[in-house]
């Protein structure tokens, strides 16, 4: 295969005043020689064979991102995002194993301190994945589904100056049953994880 080479163009716009910040950003990759696995029509033993190829190809898309903390509830921060990439060969077609647009939205609430307990807080989020229904050749659609995730977490102060953190977060919290399209697992009918529940604890000596 050929060397790949990039040539990259991206523009941002970045506002803040006071409790609000928005940031706009769009980027245009040109790409020769793009290097990338495409699904074939062809299996082995039941399973998917893939090839490697090589194309010139664009990938073109963007971010948009809001936060706000108001000012009078400083305990509370409010965020969201919504990207989006198009990627496409020079002959017109899609290629494969693009991510779908996504809107990733998030609550998070600083409760403050409570006696060895410091910087407490409670956080709630949630990511909706459109469809991706301009897959390529060989590659399947993927429906939309939405995702909901919360957490919890403290410091805590130990004696002789040292701290801990404790978390506690739980992943899909609903147990939703959906497929990311950049699985490969997709095509034997393995989903991606249901709920996932994890507890992270770190102390420093």
């Amino acid at each position: 295969m050929k060397i790949e080479q990039n040539f990259c163009a991206e523009a941002g716009l970045n506002f803040e005043k006071k409790e609000f910040q928005l940031s706009v950003t769009a980027y245009h990759n040109r790409f020769l020689h793009y290097i990338y696995l495409q699904p074939t029509n062809i299996d082995f033993l039941g399973m998917q064979i893939y090839n490697f190829l090589q194309t010139n190809a664009t990938l073109r898309g963007g971010e948009v991102s809001i936060d706000w903390s108001p000012e009078k509830n400083s305990w509370l921060d409010i965020s969201a995002a919504y990207s989006m990439v198009r990627a496409k060969t020079d002959a017109g077609n899609y290629l494969p194993f693009i991510p779908a647009d996504k809107i990733d939205g998030s609550l998070k609430f600083e409760m403050g301190d409570k006696g060895k307990l410091q910087d407490m807080y409670f956080r709630t989020g949630t990511q909706y994945f459109f469809p991706q229904d301009h897959p390529a050749q060989f590659e399947t659609p993927t429906i939309d589904y939405m995702l909901v995730d919360a957490g919890i977490g403290t410091g805590i102060k130990c004696k002789k100056g040292n701290s801990a953190t404790i978390d506690l977060c739980c992943n899909n919290l609903l147990n939703k049953v959906y497929y990311d399209h950049l699985s490969r697992f997709k095509d034997f009918g393995i989903y991606n994880m249901g709920r996932n529940i994890c507890l992270n604890l770190k102390y420093e000596w």
